[in-house]
């Protein structure tokens, strides 16, 4: 007696291997090309520092890398207002600085990078002129949002938004422990909260960042809190910056805080982090800073 089901599964063997041979041919004989791989220009230009520029070289999709690749032979040429200032020399690690230069408030500063067999790249930004803290006042407040009450310090800043031009800004708070490290204070990045509601304020990496769409040339009043730590009464010193960014700093902040919230969700819209780099890849800001000091006795 013949056995009908024979023909079924010659069919469903011929079907396997006619799969298996496929699958062969894609992993095998199918290229993906690999992109075209950019220079990489980060740098965020103050006055009160030596001009930093990190130059590294992108990487493709295909490559299962996490580590940076620093860029030790390129050519990076500042400028201030179209003027030639310097060269600026390498260190390590893909930092390029300037030997004694610092920026100013006001003028243009255009970096230049050529790296053989690359293309050359370019960017510049305006340094925003500061803008000064009117006044900051404190006091202590208690958050009955958990459990149990937990006392925070309170800030709340005031200054004066400039109506001529668009502005941006970064509140930052820092504080400084009793001990003394070597020769200066080591001041460490406290976590600000404020109302998210008001104004359009994001909470970014610990900061505020503001844009004067609503406020602009009005006196504004912005309270932001800092918790109070089991070790708050070793803190020596608190600081509160006003920083005023410019519109690609600000623009890049707020994409690369995006991109960081979406990363791991597979339903999110996928977020392009901000980039002013012509022909290559990163971001070329800058931002001038006012500062307040403040000690308290516990």
């Amino acid at each position: 007696m013949k056995n009908k089901f024979r023909p079924f599964y010659l069919i469903l063997f011929s079907f396997i291997i006619f799969l298996i041979s496929c699958e062969k041919t894609l992993k095998y004989n199918f290229d993906i090309p690999e992109n075209e791989k950019k220079i990489v220009v980060n740098s965020v230009l103050c006055p009160d520092s030596l001009v930093k520029v990190n130059i590294s070289k992108s990487m493709s999709i295909q490559e299962n890398n996490n580590s940076f690749q620093y860029l030790d032979n390129a050519e990076a040429k500042l400028f201030e207002n179209d003027v030639l200032i310097e060269t600026l020399h390498y260190t390590k690690n893909g930092n390029y600085f300037s030997s004694d230069f610092k920026p100013e408030e006001n003028k243009k500063y255009e970096i230049k990078v050529s790296v053989p067999n690359m293309n050359n790249v370019d960017a510049n930004t305006v340094i925003p002129a500061k803008t000064n803290i009117i006044s900051v006042d404190t006091l202590t407040v208690i958050d009955h949002e958990y459990e149990y009450d937990e006392k925070k310090l309170e800030f709340n800043i005031k200054f004066k938004d400039n109506i001529e031009i668009d502005n941006y800004y970064q509140i930052e708070c820092r504080y400084s422990y009793k001990e003394i490290y070597g020769d200066e204070d080591v001041f460490y990045k406290d976590y600000i909260e404020a109302d998210e509601e008001i104004l359009n304020i994001q909470n970014i990496d610990g900061t505020i960042l503001l844009e004067d769409k609503i406020i602009a040339g009005e006196d504004f009043n912005l309270k932001f809190q800092v918790p109070i730590y089991i070790f708050t009464e070793q803190i020596k010193e608190y600081r509160i910056y006003l920083n005023s960014i410019s519109k690609e700093y600000y623009l890049y902040l707020r994409t690369r805080s995006a991109q960081e919230e979406t990363e791991d969700n597979p339903f999110a819209e996928p977020v392009q982090v901000f980039n002013n780099i012509n022909n290559g890849c990163g971001i070329c800001g800058s931002y001038s800073s006012d500062v307040k000091s403040f000690i308290f006795n516990y």
